[in-house]
C-alpha cells in the first residue's frame, strides 16, 4: 500500500465508525485499495506457506537429529519434508 493511500483512507477507517466523512473516496473511486487488498492476501498466503513449510523442515530435522552428533550434514534429505 503506498503512503499516499495509507493516508487518505486511514482516517476513514476511525471515522467510518462513527459516521461517514465527506473527504473519504467514494466506493466507486475504492478499486485501487481493492486491488491492494488482494495482493497482501496473495502474500499473507505465501508467507504461510513458506511459514509451514519451515515448521516441517524444523521439525523434521529435530525428530531425526541425533543431539550427540557433531556430523554437520543435512540429515533431513533422506526424508520428505512436504506435506
Amino acid at each position: 500500500m503506498t503512503t499516499d493511500m495509507i493516508r487518505e483512507v486511514l482516517p476513514c477507517l476511525e471515522a467510518a465508525k462513527e459516521q461517514p466523512v465527506a473527504d473519504c473516496p467514494a466506493a466507486a473511486d475504492l478499486e485501487g485499495l481493492k486491488q491492494q487488498l488482494s495482493s497482501i492476501e496473495r502474500r499473507i498466503d505465501v508467507l504461510r506457506r513458506n511459514r509451514d513449510a519451515i515448521k516441517r523442515y524444523l521439525r523434521v530435522w529435530e525428530e531425526t537429529a541425533d543431539p550427540m552428533s557433531t556430523d554437520s550434514t543435512c540429515r533431513v534429505s533422506r526424508h520428505r519434508v512436504g506435506g
